[in-house]
């Protein structure tokens, strides 16, 4: 991380380097803050604390154009919400019904690895069987069946599997992958996915891609 708060340059307070190779250009507030004529279309993400304790409360690292549209949708009739020189802006303490929209975007969010684990002799060919983009549920459920952070040693699980991963999009025919390995690659990419916060046609293409290649390898 990059903090250098006496700069402030385009909104950005400091730079966050994700270990999925994702950059995020971040300003950190002491709440729940849009603005966008100063922030908005920029990229930016929101990093701020929910209530709690020092040292026991969650923080938030959300887009902050869509965490503008999530409280313009509930403040954006108030009167305050537009400022004669600030333009549309609101801040706010973390509610709980704000941390509960806000659930996928807490730093030590816990329950996004509330998934079923399957063993391998345990996976069924159906269960690949889906297109990523239509049945998107299915598809993290079914990605994150195995846990690549739980599977790989700390200090090198990461460096492991974007070596499978970037094998895997080189697309040599001579490299046959097995089946541990092509699900760690999925695992991985919807760790990449959720840290980019967003995802592409191309991601879509490569989720149904990794489930065609783990289907051949299941019975029918």
């Amino acid at each position: 991380m990059i903090y250098r708060p006496e700069a402030n340059v385009g909104g950005v307070d400091f730079l966050l380097a994700s270990p999925y190779g994702v950059t995020f250009k971040c300003q950190l507030k002491s709440r729940a803050f849009v603005q966008w004529n100063k922030y908005g279309a920029k990229g930016l993400y929101m990093v701020f604390p929910g209530k709690g304790e020092h040292g026991a409360r969650d923080w938030y690292l959300v887009p902050h154009d869509e965490l503008f549209q999530l409280l313009k949708s509930k403040h954006g009739h108030a009167p305050m919400w537009t400022h004669p020189n600030h333009g549309e802006h609101w801040h706010c303490t973390v509610s709980k019904d704000l941390a509960e929209k806000l659930e996928r975007y807490s730093i030590q969010n816990e329950k996004k690895w509330h998934f079923k684990q399957y063993f391998n002799h345990e996976l069924k060919s159906e269960m690949f069987n889906i297109d990523s983009k239509a049945d998107w549920e299915k598809c993290c459920a079914i990605g994150y069946s195995i846990d690549g952070y739980a599977l790989l040693p700390d200090d090198a699980g990461l460096e492991i599997m974007r070596s499978l991963y970037d094998r895997y999009k080189k697309d040599d025919p001579d490299y046959i992958f097995e089946l541990t390995s092509l699900r760690l690659i999925f695992f991985f990419k919807l760790r990449m996915c959720y840290h980019a916060g967003t995802i592409t046609e191309s991601d879509w293409e490569f989720f149904n891609k990794i489930m065609r290649s783990i289907m051949s390898q299941l019975p029918e």
